[in-house]
């Protein structure tokens, strides 16, 4: 009988020395007690978290876009050899601007055609713009055959896909105009 309370005691003993240790880890521990702080506070703080911007690149960027209006639709192609997408939630309105490189874009309206080529340029899905830079531009009347109406080289070139016609806003630029063509 005295080896069972002798047991029991040692037991009891066991699971006081267990307890107390727990007990201690995780109400009187420095580092432990100082991450439970840290949690803590940062469970009940207040602060509005800074949105992120989130950004991928692409390799070999194609897109065909179609503009309709009651006149007419008009048809874009763009193609670039690589672009950056970046998606900024900072602000207050949301932004989608793609960074295209070596950009070329086709625009085909009703008989007439125009070639854009650039260094680069950002496509805004937000605003419907593409904002150019060392863009040349050139316009072709179709008939039997391509004839120049105009081509022109500038410093920025902004397209907007918003209206119909197409409105571009061109800055630092020199045109030049084929003899009995008509804008």
């Amino acid at each position: 009988m005295k080896r069972y309370h002798r047991t029991l005691i040692l037991s009891f003993l066991l699971w006081t020395v267990c307890f107390a240790s727990l007990v201690y880890l995780n109400l009187f521990h420095p580092i432990l007690k100082e991450d439970s702080s840290k949690y803590v506070k940062y469970r009940s703080s207040k602060e509005q978290k800074t949105p992120v911007a989130i950004f991928q690149f692409r390799q070999g960027v194609s897109k065909d876009l179609w503009i309709s209006s009651k006149e007419n639709r008009v048809y874009c192609h763009i193609e670039s050899p690589s672009s950056d997408l970046h998606f900024d939630l900072t602000h207050t309105n949301p932004s989608l601007v793609e960074t295209l490189s070596q950009l070329k874009i086709w625009i085909q309206e009703p008989h007439e055609v125009k070639y854009l080529r650039a260094t680069s340029g950002d496509f805004n899905y937000s605003n419907h713009t593409l904002a150019t830079h060392e863009a040349f531009l050139s316009a072709y009347k179709l008939t039997n055959q391509a004839n120049t109406i105009f081509s022109c080289l500038a410093k920025d070139l902004t397209i907007t896909f918003d209206e119909s016609p197409l409105a571009f806003t061109a800055s630092g630029f020199s045109a030049h105009l084929q003899s009995g063509g008509s804008l």
